[in-house]
């Protein structure tokens, strides 16, 4: 889905699109059997970019917080798998990928000279990016769901968008089969339609933020200060 936005959002050309695919690539070498020291010295370098743009590509796609969790678990016992094990003398010729094809695993190693590695200290280390992260995010989706709860047809939010700017718009209906959540504008045109999940990983991130009538009355007579102030200092 990542992939597809920003291919169709900003073309093949674009550098979101070629961040992507070099992000898939790299996602797919980081689990392939690791060939030797120097091999995984790069893999330990480059694990700690390779998840924090896969967890914030998935999260900026409204992708289900509980999932992700549950996937990037998975993924870091495969690669504590990878950075425990070296391959046997001869291995890397008995290597290869689903098409039957030999793996490359040279072509990822630099040549420089391997450091030893406290394999005990990385286990810790990746257990605690991760361990650690879906703790707190945990603790920050449930706090998310109940704020959502809280969420009235008619209530106004603020959405970030591109380039500093930001979306207000107000709720207009709850799909209660769904739980799918529709907002609109002033002149009540549909601006944005979120499914519930998706909702409370953009509250959990900062993504979205719930305005109450008095927050949004204070903004407005902030507004009319200010517009005040640039009339008084317009020459008359």
């Amino acid at each position: 889905k990542v992939l597809f936005l920003n291919y169709v959002q900003h073309g093949k050309d674009s550098g979101a699109w070629q961040q992507s695919v070099t992000l898939v690539d790299s996602l797919i070498w980081s689990v392939q059997p690791v060939a030797n020291a120097a091999h995984r010295d790069k893999l330990l370098s480059e694990l700690p970019t390779i998840l924090e743009d896969l967890r914030s590509g998935l999260n900026q796609v409204g992708y289900n917080p509980y999932d992700l969790k549950e996937q990037l678990q998975q993924l870091e016992t495969v690669h504590l798998n990878r950075l425990r094990k070296l391959s046997e003398p001869g291995e890397e010729q008995n290597n290869k990928n689903l098409d039957g094809t030999p793996v490359n695993l040279k072509t990822k190693v630099d040549d420089a000279p391997s450091e030893k590695v406290d394999l005990d200290a990385l286990d810790a280390s990746l257990a605690k990016t991760l361990g650690e992260g879906s703790a707190a995010s945990e603790k920050e989706l449930e706090e998310a769901e109940r704020r959502l709860a809280r969420l009235q047809v008619g209530n106004w939010v603020e959405i970030p968008q591109e380039a500093g700017k930001t979306l207000r718009c107000r709720l207009a209906a709850v799909i209660a089969s769904t739980g799918r959540h529709i907002f609109v504008n002033r002149s009540g045109m549909k601006v944005a339609e979120y499914e519930k999940a998706d909702l409370v990983a953009k509250l959990a991130s900062d993504q979205m933020a719930l305005l109450d009538d008095g927050m949004l009355f204070d903004r407005a007579l902030e507004s009319v200060i200010s517009n005040l102030r640039d009339m008084k200092d317009k020459p008359v």
